[in-house]
């Protein structure tokens, strides 16, 4: 999952950076939003000239190396690994990102908890919400940032969704009463679900909880405030089109 990552302005500057060249540099840098908060990315030259540099002409093979001989980057076991990330970035510890690489890494700035088990794509180790139940401080479908995660957490003794669960009448009223769209939080909710291989114990409170925190963060991000309850009409015009919208999601 890619996050948002900060530059030290005194990177420009570092005796290491300056030694390889501008497109290096730039990759570097790049690498720096694809990498889980250990530093690990998969070692794939390919992968990584799509993600940062799809419009350039360049070998990212050739820049990649470039960057192991400046020591800037970690080649080992079949990833890459950028060795002081974590040590320059501020990670909230509640969602931090980990990614299978990470469990053949002894030397480690944010360890494997016991409980977490980890999942072939990167992901916060604490939510159940990021970006499919929006998602990992993740993107949601038009590229809203979640600062938080939308589900709980993960339960290991859960269920996978089930593939005929829907929103019930009472989350109808509770999204109309919080100003959402039940059909788009639904799709967002089973997309983070069924990607990120979620298990809970309760589908419906999990969808109940996922649409608070969507009308929190709406909230805080200048959305409309989630304080005004709808009249009867408004609640009605919901319960009306639920069947329609459901019919919607599943053509």
């Amino acid at each position: 999952m890619a996050k948002i990552r900060g530059i030290k302005p005194e990177t420009w500057t570092d005796e290491r950076f300056v030694t390889v060249s501008p497109m290096a540099r730039l990759l570097f840098i790049g690498m720096w939003n694809f990498a889980c908060d250990n530093g690990h990315l998969d070692d794939s030259a390919p992968q990584l000239k799509m993600r940062v540099l799809p419009a350039d002409s360049c070998d990212a093979d050739d820049l990649l190396s470039e960057l192991v001989a400046a020591r800037l980057v970690v080649r080992a076991n079949g990833y890459l690994k950028l060795p002081n990330l974590a040590q320059h970035q501020k990670v909230d510890k509640r969602f931090v990102t980990r990614c299978d690489h990470c469990a053949r890494d002894e030397d480690l700035w944010f360890p494997l908890p016991s409980h977490v088990e980890n999942t072939s794509s990167t992901r916060r180790a604490l939510d159940v919400h990021t970006s499919g139940s929006l998602g990992d401080g993740d993107l949601i479908g038009d590229g809203d940032l979640i600062k938080e995660p939308l589900f709980d957490s993960d339960e290991s003794n859960g269920t996978l969704i089930p593939d005929d669960w829907r929103p019930n009448q009472k989350h109808i009223d509770k999204a109309a009463s919080l100003h959402l769209d039940v059909k788009a939080e639904y799709q967002r909710f089973r997309h983070s679900a069924v990607t990120k291989h979620r298990r809970l114990k309760n589908w419906n409170t999990g969808f109940t909880n996922w649409l608070r925190k969507r009308a929190e963060f709406a909230q805080q991000n200048g959305g409309v405030s989630p304080l005004r309850r709808p009249g009867p009409d408004a609640r009605a015009a919901a319960t009306l089109s639920l069947a329609e919208s459901l019919k919607e999601i599943e053509t």
